[in-house]
């Protein structure tokens, strides 16, 4: 006779039955709906100007001309790179440009799918923090906390017409699948084709594959050839069909040169990257290296089931995952013209982790903490962020975060509309800091600010020819995007000394905002 199976036991809860704070626990969802307050609040601002048409930042005119390029049925890699260049990826413009064919503007469609994809992310953080152990309420919590780290630290790309948050929604989606169960032949093409996907858009969102690689490395090396087959092969696919469909100089596009400043790295790491949420990246950095070693002891006992127990638990990937982002935004941070985008997976590693830490830390602790630390921890975690969301912006010292800004928008759009209306008055090609101006007066992509200056800083291109238009005063205008004797006396990255020089010599303000200067010819009247 068999013997009786034993019932089912009750799965342990956080506090102890009978203990101090067991009971009704709703009062502890107070710091989750506190930090979907907080993050509402601070994205209402960059959510609602997405909605206006005005200029944000340097990458959205060139991101309308890229589209615009692909919608004509030209390729956007036809020209090797000097005056102008695309080193991104093309599966965004293709994207922007089919939005384009049904009716949508190029620069709203572009802004519009990076929120989508922010909120999409978010709700992965949530789902990965879940993969952690995370309850329901901390998963909550942690794709809120992502929500208002992005719209506290990095609000300047919120809504934004650019593909990083595009690009990182599917590196994320990967990351999920290859969290979620064991690495079998469908997952792990699953996750390469989502990785590949994003790399088409934006290609150097390393972290992820490598953090990816890593983990299989320690657990099953046969899986990691299987991984690393799979993406060598769609990654072939994919440079085939961006050569073919979008032009020869695909290649010498991405890997265009720019400047690097071992100095910035570290300046603009410790300041927008670590600098913007300390507590919360100390936290994950102290969950990671615990859950490393618990793994590595794991390993130690049985390293025949190793593999099995850790693929049961991901932890250890996205600890591995969390210093991988560390380290490619440290690195990537030294680039000229990188600024917060180099940390937009830091920080969603870090909003991962924190879903995960008061259920770490309490199994680590006596039930009488318990109570405290699930209200104390996310609190700390979110008051974190308010130093962050009031001290200025390093590039724009005068600029603080105000909800009242929202007010400004619409005389902030009228502006914009009269100076494009200026570039339009004046017939012929115009020179644009701010692309964006140029590609709504309709003025054609003969100058990019950023590459063509890095080449001509790096000593890669001669800048005589564009100096002797601008002294001819063959441009009916040029927009900068602060006086001209700005640039004179510093290397910028978009307006090279020698160009400011002649811009100064050779034209007269016109026209102007606040965050715009219009130049013209000096005989023009």
């Amino acid at each position: 006779m068999p013997a009786p199976s034993a019932p089912p036991q009750p799965e342990p809860s956080p506090i102890p039955a009978g203990a101090p704070g067991a009971g009704p626990r709703g009062w502890l969802w107070l710091p989750t709906i506190l930090t979907g307050i907080v993050a509402l609040l601070a994205a209402s601002y960059p959510v609602a100007r997405a909605f206006y048409l005005t200029g944000f930042g340097f990458n959205e005119g060139w991101n309308v001309y890229a589209a615009r390029l692909v919608f004509q049925g030209r390729q956007v890699y036809a020209h090797p790179p000097a005056w102008t260049d695309f080193n991104y990826p093309a599966l965004s413009f293709h994207i922007v440009a089919w939005l384009h064919g049904v009716g949508a503007s190029y620069l709203f469609a572009g802004r519009f799918l990076s929120l989508g994809a922010l909120l999409a992310s978010c709700l992965l953080v949530g789902l990965l923090a879940r993969r952690l152990g995370a309850g329901a309420r901390h998963a909550v919590f942690a794709g809120l906390f992502c929500l208002a780290i992005f719209a506290i630290a990095a609000r300047s790309y919120v809504g934004l017409d650019d593909p990083q948050i595009l690009a990182q929604m599917f590196f994320l989606a990967g990351f999920y699948v290859y969290a979620s169960g064991e690495p079998d032949w469908g997952r792990l093409a699953a996750v390469a084709a989502l990785f590949v996907i994003g790399g088409n858009i934006k290609h150097n969102l390393v972290d992820f594959p490598l953090a990816v690689l890593l983990d299989l490395l320690l657990t099953n090396r046969r899986a990691a050839a299987k991984f690393i087959a799979l993406g060598a092969a769609l990654l072939a696919v994919s440079i085939g069909w961006e050569i073919w469909a979008n032009g020869p100089y695909f290649v010498a596009s991405l890997l265009s040169a720019r400047q690097y400043f071992v100095h910035k790295a570290f300046a603009e790491f410790s300041y927008l990257g670590l600098g913007t949420i300390e507590i919360a990246a100390l936290a994950a950095a102290a969950w990671s290296v615990a859950q490393l070693a618990a793994a590595r002891r794991r390993r130690g006992r049985d390293v025949d089931s190793g593999f099995r127990t850790t693929r049961r638990n991901p932890a250890q990937a996205v600890a591995l995952w969390f210093f991988c982002a560390l380290t490619a935004g440290l690195l990537f941070g030294g680039g000229a013209g990188v600024y917060l985008n180099a940390y937009f997976d830091f920080f969603l590693a870090t909003a991962v982790i924190a879903g995960a830490l008061v259920p770490w830390l309490i199994v680590r602790e006596g039930w009488e903490w318990r109570r405290n630390a699930e209200m104390i921890i996310p609190l700390v975690l979110l008051l974190s962020l308010v130093p962050t969301w009031f001290r200025p912006s390093p590039l724009f010292p005068h600029r603080r975060a105000r909800l009242s800004d929202i007010f400004r928008l619409p005389g902030r759009q009228a502006s914009f509309t009269l100076q494009v209306d200026f570039l339009r008055q004046h017939s012929g090609p115009a020179l644009c800091e701010n692309l964006l101006y140029c590609a709504r007066a309709g003025k054609p992509y003969i100058y990019d600010p950023f590459d063509a200056s890095e080449r001509v800083l790096t000593g890669r291109l001669d800048p005589r020819p564009l100096l002797a238009q601008v002294r001819r005063q063959r441009f009916s205008v040029i927009e900068l995007m602060r006086p001209v004797d700005y640039y004179e006396r510093r290397t910028g990255i978009f307006i090279f000394p020698s160009l400011a020089a002649a811009i100064a010599h050779h034209y007269r303000l016109a026209f102007h905002s606040r965050r715009s200067f219009l130049y013209v010819p000096q005989h023009q009247p």
